[in-house]
């Protein structure tokens, strides 16, 4: 996942996808939010119900293999 707002939209994807069946990635360095505090607390309360991992995007272009090992 990657986009703005992550205490909205990001995070409402993420469920959504989860529900759906989908393994989430957060690339934490390719989000934002109006609010740092906002940011934070919301990508690691959808870690916490959606599941998934969070990389920063050197990572996953480094390690693309990461995303298909999503448990």
């Amino acid at each position: 996942m990657a986009g703005l707002a992550t205490s909205q939209c990001v995070d409402t994807t993420a469920r959504d996808a989860s529900d759906r069946g989908y393994k989430i990635a957060f690339a934490e360095d390719a989000l934002a939010d109006y609010d740092e505090d906002f940011h934070r607390a919301a990508l690691y309360a959808s870690v916490g119900v959606c599941g998934g991992q969070i990389y920063d995007s050197e990572r996953i272009e480094a390690e693309p293999e990461l995303l298909t090992a999503l448990r």
